[in-house]
């Protein structure tokens, strides 16, 4: 970077400028980027995790219909029901997890 100057002369009136150097700038160095392929081409629709968690969630939607409408023993209906409605609910929300998995920074890593 030059920084110029304007100083007077001692024989006339004239500004001539004057070229002062300054110290470079000291150079930050940057991380590397730790992922070099974009996240972006992870979700492609015909992406293992995507097919995954499509048939996961068509599984999720299954299982749930025919839990809502199984027949259980009358001495233990509600218990029964109300553990399979939680068990369905973690089934979603694993299947939607899934769909996140490829905007992980290491998907195959994440997946496991």
């Amino acid at each position: 970077m030059v920084l110029v100057l304007f100083s007077s002369s001692s024989q006339g009136t004239a500004m001539l400028p004057t070229k002062k150097e300054l110290p470079p700038s000291p150079v930050v160095p940057q991380p590397p980027p730790v992922c070099t392929f974009p996240i972006w081409k992870h979700l492609y629709p015909g992406s293992s995790f995507v097919r995954l968690a499509g048939v996961f969630g068509a599984s999720a939607v299954a299982l749930g219909a025919y839990g809502a409408h199984a027949v259980y023993p009358k001495e233990s209906r509600e218990e029964l029901k109300k553990i399979y409605e939680t068990a369905n609910r973690y089934h979603f929300l694993h299947s939607l997890a899934l769909l996140g998995v490829p905007l992980c920074r290491w998907p195959k890593t994440a997946s496991v």
